[in-house]
Protein backbone atom coordinates (compact mmCIF):
# COMPACT_ATOMS: atom_id res chain seq x y z
CA UNK A 1 0.00 0.00 0.00
CA UNK A 2 3.04 2.28 0.73
CA UNK A 3 4.29 2.15 -2.61
CA UNK A 4 1.18 2.49 -3.88
CA UNK A 5 0.87 5.70 -1.97
CA UNK A 6 4.05 7.33 -3.72
CA UNK A 7 3.47 6.00 -6.87
CA UNK A 8 0.27 8.12 -6.50
CA UNK A 9 2.16 11.37 -5.29
CA UNK A 10 4.35 11.17 -7.90
CA UNK A 11 2.10 10.97 -10.40
CA UNK A 12 0.00 14.08 -9.33
CA UNK A 13 2.79 16.09 -9.45
CA UNK A 14 3.76 14.64 -12.77
CA UNK A 15 0.06 15.48 -14.31
CA UNK A 16 -0.30 18.88 -12.32
CA UNK A 17 -2.98 17.30 -9.47
CA UNK A 18 -1.08 18.25 -6.48
CA UNK A 19 -3.36 20.65 -4.72
CA UNK A 20 -1.85 24.23 -3.96
CA UNK A 21 -1.52 26.04 -1.06
CA UNK A 22 -4.30 28.36 -2.11
CA UNK A 23 -6.67 24.96 -2.74
CA UNK A 24 -5.88 23.69 0.86
CA UNK A 25 -7.92 26.62 2.44
CA UNK A 26 -10.95 26.01 0.53
CA UNK A 27 -12.41 23.53 2.81
CA UNK A 28 -15.82 22.15 2.84
CA UNK A 29 -15.70 19.88 6.04
CA UNK A 30 -14.37 22.04 8.70
CA UNK A 31 -13.16 20.51 11.91
CA UNK A 32 -11.50 17.03 12.71
CA UNK A 33 -9.35 15.96 9.46
CA UNK A 34 -12.37 12.87 7.48
CA UNK A 35 -10.49 9.66 7.29
CA UNK A 36 -11.30 7.83 4.53
CA UNK A 37 -10.60 4.72 3.25
CA UNK A 38 -10.76 4.09 -1.19
CA UNK A 39 -10.73 0.33 -1.27
CA UNK A 40 -9.97 -0.31 -5.04
CA UNK A 41 -8.82 -3.06 -7.63
CA UNK A 42 -9.51 -6.13 -10.11
CA UNK A 43 -10.18 -6.31 -13.54
CA UNK A 44 -11.51 -3.44 -16.17
CA UNK A 45 -10.14 0.02 -14.96
CA UNK A 46 -7.67 2.20 -14.77
CA UNK A 47 -7.72 2.37 -10.87
CA UNK A 48 -4.42 4.11 -10.78
CA UNK A 49 -5.42 7.04 -12.76
CA UNK A 50 -9.08 7.08 -10.62
CA UNK A 51 -7.54 6.60 -7.62
CA UNK A 52 -5.26 9.70 -7.86
CA UNK A 53 -8.23 11.63 -9.74
CA UNK A 54 -10.70 10.88 -7.06
CA UNK A 55 -8.25 11.59 -3.56
CA UNK A 56 -7.03 14.93 -5.32
CA UNK A 57 -9.91 16.11 -6.16
CA UNK A 58 -12.01 15.55 -3.04
CA UNK A 59 -9.20 16.97 -1.25
CA UNK A 60 -8.76 20.12 -3.33
CA UNK A 61 -12.64 21.15 -1.10
CA UNK A 62 -12.63 18.61 1.67
CA UNK A 63 -10.33 18.50 4.75
CA UNK A 64 -10.20 14.71 4.43
CA UNK A 65 -7.43 12.00 4.03
CA UNK A 66 -6.66 9.16 2.08
CA UNK A 67 -5.90 5.34 2.66
CA UNK A 68 -5.99 3.54 -0.65
CA UNK A 69 -6.08 0.28 -0.84
CA UNK A 70 -5.48 -1.90 -4.21
CA UNK A 71 -5.46 -5.70 -4.02
CA UNK A 72 -6.80 -8.54 -5.22
CA UNK A 73 -5.02 -8.28 -8.59
CA UNK A 74 -6.78 -7.55 -12.35
CA UNK A 75 -8.90 -10.47 -12.47
CA UNK A 76 -12.50 -11.29 -11.49
CA UNK A 77 -11.91 -13.29 -8.40
CA UNK A 78 -9.62 -11.33 -6.34
CA UNK A 79 -10.01 -11.22 -2.47
CA UNK A 80 -8.75 -8.35 -0.32
CA UNK A 81 -6.99 -9.24 2.62
CA UNK A 82 -7.86 -6.07 4.54
CA UNK A 83 -11.02 -7.72 5.08
CA UNK A 84 -9.89 -10.39 7.03
CA UNK A 85 -9.25 -8.31 10.14
CA UNK A 86 -12.57 -7.90 12.16
CA UNK A 87 -11.88 -3.99 12.43
CA UNK A 88 -10.63 -3.45 8.65
CA UNK A 89 -13.13 -0.24 8.98
CA UNK A 90 -12.85 1.08 12.49
CA UNK A 91 -10.25 3.86 11.82
CA UNK A 92 -12.52 5.37 8.84
CA UNK A 93 -14.93 7.92 9.12
CA UNK A 94 -16.11 6.74 5.55
CA UNK A 95 -15.47 3.88 3.06
CA UNK A 96 -15.36 4.12 -0.56
CA UNK A 97 -15.78 1.11 -2.50
CA UNK A 98 -14.33 1.16 -5.92
CA UNK A 99 -13.83 -2.36 -6.45
CA UNK A 100 -14.33 -4.69 -9.58
CA UNK A 101 -14.58 -8.61 -8.77
CA UNK A 102 -17.56 -9.89 -10.54
CA UNK A 103 -16.70 -13.37 -9.59
CA UNK A 104 -15.81 -14.06 -5.92
CA UNK A 105 -18.75 -15.47 -4.10
CA UNK A 106 -17.09 -16.49 -1.13
CA UNK A 107 -20.34 -15.93 1.61
CA UNK A 108 -17.52 -15.66 4.60
CA UNK A 109 -15.81 -13.32 3.01
CA UNK A 110 -18.34 -11.04 1.65
CA UNK A 111 -20.39 -10.96 5.02
CA UNK A 112 -16.85 -9.78 6.44
CA UNK A 113 -17.27 -6.21 4.32
CA UNK A 114 -20.92 -5.88 4.40
CA UNK A 115 -20.60 -6.45 8.69
CA UNK A 116 -18.81 -3.50 8.88
CA UNK A 117 -21.01 -1.71 7.13
CA UNK A 118 -24.02 -3.17 8.67
CA UNK A 119 -22.38 -2.26 12.38
CA UNK A 120 -22.63 1.38 11.32
CA UNK A 121 -19.69 2.43 8.50
CA UNK A 122 -20.73 4.81 6.29
CA UNK A 123 -20.15 3.92 2.71
CA UNK A 124 -19.86 5.27 -1.33
CA UNK A 125 -19.87 3.12 -3.64
CA UNK A 126 -19.06 3.66 -7.61
CA UNK A 127 -19.19 1.94 -10.85
CA UNK A 128 -17.85 -1.75 -10.77
CA UNK A 129 -18.40 -2.24 -7.11
CA UNK A 130 -22.48 -2.57 -8.62
CA UNK A 131 -21.16 -5.88 -10.42
CA UNK A 132 -18.57 -6.76 -7.79
CA UNK A 133 -19.91 -10.01 -6.31
CA UNK A 134 -22.49 -10.68 -8.66
CA UNK A 135 -21.69 -14.29 -8.89
CA UNK A 136 -22.83 -14.94 -5.42
CA UNK A 137 -26.09 -16.37 -4.68
CA UNK A 138 -27.04 -14.06 -1.26
CA UNK A 139 -28.16 -10.63 -1.81
CA UNK A 140 -26.25 -9.30 1.72
CA UNK A 141 -23.77 -6.81 -0.96
CA UNK A 142 -26.83 -5.97 -3.08
CA UNK A 143 -28.73 -5.16 -0.26
CA UNK A 144 -25.81 -3.54 0.99
CA UNK A 145 -25.32 -1.09 -2.34
CA UNK A 146 -29.14 -0.32 -2.73
CA UNK A 147 -29.43 -1.71 -6.24
CA UNK A 148 -29.25 -4.96 -8.31
CA UNK A 149 -27.37 -5.12 -11.59
CA UNK A 150 -25.93 -7.63 -13.65
CA UNK A 151 -25.02 -6.40 -16.89
CA UNK A 152 -24.23 -2.92 -19.04
CA UNK A 153 -25.32 -1.28 -22.34
CA UNK A 154 -22.59 0.18 -24.20
CA UNK A 155 -20.31 3.48 -23.62
CA UNK A 156 -21.98 6.92 -24.09
CA UNK A 157 -22.42 10.75 -23.30
CA UNK A 158 -24.99 10.35 -21.38
CA UNK A 159 -27.82 13.52 -20.04
CA UNK A 160 -27.66 12.78 -16.47
CA UNK A 161 -31.73 13.96 -15.07
CA UNK A 162 -32.12 15.00 -11.26
CA UNK A 163 -35.30 13.23 -9.81
CA UNK A 164 -34.61 14.25 -6.30
CA UNK A 165 -33.95 17.71 -6.52
CA UNK A 166 -34.82 18.27 -2.58
CA UNK A 167 -31.70 16.05 -1.61
CA UNK A 168 -28.98 17.52 0.03
CA UNK A 169 -26.31 16.56 -2.15
CA UNK A 170 -28.48 17.31 -5.55
CA UNK A 171 -29.06 21.10 -4.04
CA UNK A 172 -27.04 23.17 -6.36
CA UNK A 173 -25.68 20.60 -8.47
CA UNK A 174 -25.19 20.75 -11.93
CA UNK A 175 -28.48 20.44 -13.86
CA UNK A 176 -27.68 19.61 -17.38
CA UNK A 177 -24.73 17.39 -16.38
CA UNK A 178 -24.36 15.28 -19.90
CA UNK A 179 -21.34 12.47 -18.72
CA UNK A 180 -17.95 11.79 -20.41
CA UNK A 181 -18.32 8.53 -22.53
CA UNK A 182 -19.68 5.97 -19.33
CA UNK A 183 -21.17 3.02 -19.18
CA UNK A 184 -25.01 2.94 -18.10
CA UNK A 185 -25.70 -0.01 -16.23
CA UNK A 186 -29.44 -1.79 -15.52
CA UNK A 187 -30.63 -1.55 -12.33
CA UNK A 188 -32.48 -5.18 -12.27
CA UNK A 189 -33.81 -3.94 -8.90
CA UNK A 190 -33.92 -0.92 -7.10
CA UNK A 191 -33.96 -2.10 -3.07
CA UNK A 192 -36.68 -0.62 -0.59
CA UNK A 193 -34.75 1.37 1.82
CA UNK A 194 -32.88 3.11 -1.92
CA UNK A 195 -33.76 6.56 -2.96
CA UNK A 196 -32.67 7.32 -6.35
CA UNK A 197 -31.86 10.70 -7.02
CA UNK A 198 -30.81 10.83 -11.04
CA UNK A 199 -31.06 9.23 -13.83
CA UNK A 200 -30.11 8.26 -17.30
CA UNK A 201 -32.28 7.34 -20.37
CA UNK A 202 -31.55 3.97 -22.37
CA UNK A 203 -30.03 4.42 -25.92
CA UNK A 204 -31.76 1.13 -26.92
CA UNK A 205 -34.86 0.94 -25.09
CA UNK A 206 -35.63 4.45 -23.76
CA UNK A 207 -36.03 3.22 -20.17
CA UNK A 208 -34.66 5.05 -17.49
CA UNK A 209 -32.30 3.61 -15.06
CA UNK A 210 -31.12 5.24 -11.54
CA UNK A 211 -27.39 6.46 -11.79
CA UNK A 212 -27.39 8.78 -8.64
CA UNK A 213 -29.07 7.42 -5.08
CA UNK A 214 -28.60 6.41 -1.96
CA UNK A 215 -29.33 3.79 0.45
CA UNK A 216 -30.36 3.26 4.43
CA UNK A 217 -28.55 0.00 4.85
CA UNK A 218 -29.84 -1.20 8.55
CA UNK A 219 -29.41 2.50 9.63
CA UNK A 220 -26.06 3.19 7.31
CA UNK A 221 -25.82 5.80 4.92
CA UNK A 222 -24.65 4.55 1.51
CA UNK A 223 -24.39 6.94 -1.81
CA UNK A 224 -23.93 5.66 -5.37
CA UNK A 225 -23.29 6.46 -8.79
CA UNK A 226 -23.19 3.67 -11.34
CA UNK A 227 -20.79 5.93 -13.76
CA UNK A 228 -17.15 5.82 -13.53
CA UNK A 229 -15.73 3.81 -15.98
CA UNK A 230 -13.45 6.01 -17.84
CA UNK A 231 -10.28 8.02 -16.93
CA UNK A 232 -12.56 11.05 -19.12
CA UNK A 233 -15.41 10.29 -16.18
CA UNK A 234 -12.45 10.88 -13.47
CA UNK A 235 -11.17 13.68 -14.93
CA UNK A 236 -14.75 15.68 -15.39
CA UNK A 237 -14.96 17.63 -12.75
CA UNK A 238 -18.74 17.42 -12.02
CA UNK A 239 -18.32 13.60 -11.74
CA UNK A 240 -15.69 14.43 -9.13
CA UNK A 241 -18.09 16.88 -7.54
CA UNK A 242 -20.85 14.65 -7.37
CA UNK A 243 -18.78 12.03 -5.30
CA UNK A 244 -17.55 14.84 -2.85
CA UNK A 245 -21.45 15.46 -2.03
CA UNK A 246 -22.27 11.38 -1.62
CA UNK A 247 -19.36 11.51 0.54
CA UNK A 248 -19.67 14.56 2.69
CA UNK A 249 -23.56 13.28 3.25
CA UNK A 250 -22.66 9.62 4.03
CA UNK A 251 -20.32 10.60 6.80
CA UNK A 252 -22.85 13.31 8.30
CA UNK A 253 -21.25 16.26 7.22
CA UNK A 254 -23.08 17.98 4.50
CA UNK A 255 -24.82 20.29 6.76
CA UNK A 256 -28.22 18.82 6.70
CA UNK A 257 -28.34 17.50 10.14
CA UNK A 258 -25.99 20.21 11.90
CA UNK A 259 -26.63 22.06 14.89
CA UNK A 260 -29.77 19.98 15.25
CA UNK A 261 -32.20 21.35 17.61
CA UNK A 262 -32.65 20.65 21.22
CA UNK A 263 -36.23 18.99 21.89
CA UNK A 264 -36.18 20.29 25.64
CA UNK A 265 -33.10 23.06 25.71
CA UNK A 266 -31.85 23.08 29.46
CA UNK A 267 -32.88 19.67 30.72
CA UNK A 268 -29.48 18.78 31.69
CA UNK A 269 -28.14 21.91 33.03
CA UNK A 270 -27.60 20.59 36.04
CA UNK A 271 -26.05 17.70 35.40
CA UNK A 272 -23.24 19.88 33.82
CA UNK A 273 -22.96 21.81 36.35
CA UNK A 274 -19.31 21.78 37.35
CA UNK A 275 -20.57 22.12 41.15
CA UNK A 276 -22.82 19.66 40.90
CA UNK A 277 -23.09 17.97 44.58
CA UNK A 278 -23.07 14.47 44.32
CA UNK A 279 -24.33 13.48 47.37
CA UNK A 280 -27.58 15.32 46.78
CA UNK A 281 -28.42 13.10 43.92
CA UNK A 282 -27.68 9.83 45.76
CA UNK A 283 -30.44 10.74 47.84
CA UNK A 284 -32.67 10.91 45.00
CA UNK A 285 -31.56 8.46 42.79
CA UNK A 286 -30.71 5.10 45.45
CA UNK A 287 -33.51 5.56 47.69
CA UNK A 288 -36.67 3.53 48.32
CA UNK A 289 -39.79 5.05 46.31
CA UNK A 290 -38.12 4.93 43.74
CA UNK A 291 -39.35 2.29 41.15
CA UNK A 292 -36.14 0.88 39.25
CA UNK A 293 -34.62 1.08 42.51
CA UNK A 294 -36.93 -0.86 44.64
CA UNK A 295 -37.06 -3.30 41.87
CA UNK A 296 -33.73 -3.14 40.45
CA UNK A 297 -33.41 -7.00 41.22
CA UNK A 298 -36.67 -7.94 38.97
CA UNK A 299 -35.46 -5.45 36.48
CA UNK A 300 -32.18 -6.97 36.21
CA UNK A 301 -33.51 -11.01 36.17
CA UNK A 302 -36.03 -9.67 33.51
CA UNK A 303 -32.69 -9.21 31.34
CA UNK A 304 -31.67 -12.22 30.92
CA UNK A 305 -28.15 -11.04 31.18
CA UNK A 306 -25.35 -13.83 29.95
CA UNK A 307 -21.72 -13.90 31.51
CA UNK A 308 -19.56 -12.39 29.15
CA UNK A 309 -22.33 -9.93 28.29
CA UNK A 310 -21.06 -6.59 27.15
CA UNK A 311 -23.73 -3.73 29.09
CA UNK A 312 -23.68 -0.11 28.61
CA UNK A 313 -25.53 1.68 30.97
CA UNK A 314 -26.30 4.77 29.39
CA UNK A 315 -26.97 7.61 32.11
CA UNK A 316 -25.78 5.81 34.87
CA UNK A 317 -25.88 8.47 37.04
CA UNK A 318 -24.72 7.47 40.50
CA UNK A 319 -23.87 3.84 39.69
CA UNK A 320 -27.10 2.24 41.14
CA UNK A 321 -26.64 -0.59 38.86
CA UNK A 322 -22.93 -0.64 38.11
CA UNK A 323 -21.60 -3.24 40.97
CA UNK A 324 -24.86 -5.83 39.59
CA UNK A 325 -24.36 -5.41 36.04
CA UNK A 326 -20.73 -6.09 36.87
CA UNK A 327 -21.59 -8.98 38.81
CA UNK A 328 -24.14 -10.36 36.06
CA UNK A 329 -21.21 -10.24 32.84
CA UNK A 330 -18.90 -11.60 34.68
CA UNK A 331 -15.30 -11.50 34.33
CA UNK A 332 -15.60 -12.53 30.79
CA UNK A 333 -18.08 -9.70 30.75
CA UNK A 334 -18.10 -5.88 30.48
CA UNK A 335 -19.75 -3.01 31.83
CA UNK A 336 -19.79 0.73 30.44
CA UNK A 337 -21.24 3.55 32.81
CA UNK A 338 -21.89 6.05 30.35
CA UNK A 339 -22.99 9.73 31.51
CA UNK A 340 -23.47 13.12 30.67
CA UNK A 341 -22.18 14.91 33.81
CA UNK A 342 -18.47 15.23 34.72
CA UNK A 343 -19.22 15.07 38.46
CA UNK A 344 -20.61 11.90 38.37
CA UNK A 345 -18.21 10.81 36.01
CA UNK A 346 -15.55 11.06 38.84
CA UNK A 347 -18.14 9.41 41.43
CA UNK A 348 -18.56 6.37 39.59
CA UNK A 349 -14.49 6.27 38.90
CA UNK A 350 -14.17 6.28 42.41
CA UNK A 351 -17.10 3.48 43.34
CA UNK A 352 -15.45 1.35 40.50
CA UNK A 353 -12.22 1.61 42.41
CA UNK A 354 -13.07 1.45 45.89
CA UNK A 355 -15.68 -1.84 44.84
CA UNK A 356 -12.63 -2.95 42.36
CA UNK A 357 -14.36 -3.71 39.60
CA UNK A 358 -12.43 -4.90 36.89
CA UNK A 359 -14.83 -4.95 34.27
CA UNK A 360 -15.99 -1.67 34.55
CA UNK A 361 -15.24 1.12 32.51
CA UNK A 362 -16.71 4.28 33.47
CA UNK A 363 -17.24 6.58 30.00
CA UNK A 364 -18.06 10.57 29.43
CA UNK A 365 -20.57 10.59 27.16
CA UNK A 366 -21.87 14.01 24.70
CA UNK A 367 -24.92 15.79 24.54
CA UNK A 368 -25.22 13.89 21.30
CA UNK A 369 -23.75 11.01 21.05
CA UNK A 370 -22.95 7.84 23.93
CA UNK A 371 -18.86 7.59 22.57
CA UNK A 372 -18.68 4.01 22.64
CA UNK A 373 -16.93 2.22 20.27
CA UNK A 374 -18.65 0.66 17.21
CA UNK A 375 -20.56 -3.08 17.88
CA UNK A 376 -18.92 -2.89 21.11
CA UNK A 377 -22.18 -3.79 23.11
CA UNK A 378 -24.80 -6.75 23.67
CA UNK A 379 -26.91 -4.35 25.72
CA UNK A 380 -27.46 -0.97 25.68
CA UNK A 381 -29.51 0.02 29.38
CA UNK A 382 -31.57 3.43 29.30
CA UNK A 383 -32.70 3.80 32.84
CA UNK A 384 -34.87 7.17 33.62
CA UNK A 385 -32.73 8.47 31.40
CA UNK A 386 -34.17 8.90 27.77
CA UNK A 387 -36.01 11.38 28.40
CA UNK A 388 -32.55 13.45 29.29
CA UNK A 389 -31.77 12.90 25.84
CA UNK A 390 -31.53 16.53 24.15
CA UNK A 391 -30.49 15.74 20.97
CA UNK A 392 -32.33 11.87 20.65
CA UNK A 393 -32.05 11.49 16.81
CA UNK A 394 -27.96 11.76 17.31
CA UNK A 395 -27.50 9.78 20.19
CA UNK A 396 -29.93 6.87 19.51
CA UNK A 397 -27.28 7.01 15.93
CA UNK A 398 -24.75 6.81 18.35
CA UNK A 399 -25.89 4.03 19.83
CA UNK A 400 -26.93 1.66 16.95
CA UNK A 401 -23.46 1.55 15.88
CA UNK A 402 -22.15 0.77 19.26
CA UNK A 403 -24.36 -1.80 19.94
CA UNK A 404 -23.49 -5.56 18.04
CA UNK A 405 -26.19 -6.67 15.07
CA UNK A 406 -28.58 -8.85 17.37
CA UNK A 407 -27.98 -7.02 20.31
CA UNK A 408 -30.03 -5.33 22.44
CA UNK A 409 -31.36 -1.50 23.63
CA UNK A 410 -33.74 -2.06 27.04
CA UNK A 411 -35.63 1.35 27.86
CA UNK A 412 -37.36 2.07 31.06
CA UNK A 413 -38.73 5.14 31.30
CA UNK A 414 -41.33 7.37 33.07
CA UNK A 415 -45.38 6.73 31.87
CA UNK A 416 -46.64 10.24 30.54
CA UNK A 417 -50.65 10.46 30.73
CA UNK A 418 -52.50 13.52 31.09
CA UNK A 419 -55.09 13.18 33.65
CA UNK A 420 -53.06 10.30 35.04
CA UNK A 421 -49.70 11.16 35.46
CA UNK A 422 -48.24 13.24 38.43
CA UNK A 423 -47.91 17.05 37.58
CA UNK A 424 -44.11 16.70 38.32
CA UNK A 425 -44.04 13.99 35.31
CA UNK A 426 -45.93 16.04 32.63
CA UNK A 427 -43.85 18.91 33.35
CA UNK A 428 -40.51 17.22 33.13
CA UNK A 429 -41.05 14.24 30.78
CA UNK A 430 -41.36 15.58 27.11
CA UNK A 431 -43.20 12.98 25.81
CA UNK A 432 -45.26 9.48 26.26
CA UNK A 433 -43.95 6.13 25.79
CA UNK A 434 -45.43 5.70 22.36
CA UNK A 435 -43.20 8.67 20.78
CA UNK A 436 -40.26 7.34 22.46
CA UNK A 437 -40.88 4.13 21.05
CA UNK A 438 -41.32 5.66 17.74
CA UNK A 439 -38.43 7.94 17.65
CA UNK A 440 -36.14 5.00 18.82
CA UNK A 441 -37.33 2.94 16.02
CA UNK A 442 -36.80 5.32 13.58
CA UNK A 443 -33.14 5.23 13.43
CA UNK A 444 -33.36 1.24 13.00
CA UNK A 445 -33.86 -0.48 16.39
CA UNK A 446 -36.93 -2.86 16.00
CA UNK A 447 -39.63 -3.12 19.09
CA UNK A 448 -39.40 -6.85 20.52
CA UNK A 449 -41.34 -6.84 23.97
CA UNK A 450 -42.99 -5.07 26.41
CA UNK A 451 -42.02 -6.47 29.87
CA UNK A 452 -44.02 -6.14 32.65
CA UNK A 453 -42.96 -6.12 36.18
CA UNK A 454 -45.16 -6.32 39.15
CA UNK A 455 -44.26 -3.00 41.25
CA UNK A 456 -43.21 -0.46 38.17
CA UNK A 457 -46.56 1.42 37.86
CA UNK A 458 -44.82 4.93 37.03
CA UNK A 459 -42.39 3.08 34.54
CA UNK A 460 -42.72 0.90 31.32
CA UNK A 461 -40.10 -1.24 30.56
CA UNK A 462 -39.62 -2.05 26.54
CA UNK A 463 -37.09 -4.36 24.70
CA UNK A 464 -35.88 -3.16 21.18
CA UNK A 465 -33.41 -4.89 18.94
CA UNK A 466 -30.73 -4.37 16.14
CA UNK A 467 -31.23 -5.97 13.22
CA UNK A 468 -28.59 -8.61 12.66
Amino acid sequence: MRTYLRILTILLIGLGLAQTAEDSKKKLADGKQLQVLLITGGCCHNYLFQSLALTTGVEKTVNAEFTVINEGGSGTRGKIDLYNNPDWAKPYDVVIHNECFAETDDPDYIKKITAAHKAGKPSVVIHCAMHTYRAAKFDDWREFLGVTSRHHEHQSNYPVKIVKEDHPIMKGFKKDWVTAKDELYIIKKLWPKATSLAVSKSEKTGEEQPVVWVNDYHGTRVFGTTYGHSDDTFRDETFIDLVTRGLLWAAGKDGSEAQPESVKPGINKNFLDPNLIVKDWLGKFEVESREVYDYQKEIIAALKIAPGTAIADIGAGTGLYMGPFSKATGDAGKVFSVDIAPAFIKHLTDRKEKAELANVEVVLCAEDSVKLPESSVDLAFVCDTYHHFEYPAATLASMLAAVKPGGRLALIDFERIPGVSRDWLLGHVRAGKEVFCQEIESVGFKKVEELKIDGLKENYFVIFQKPE
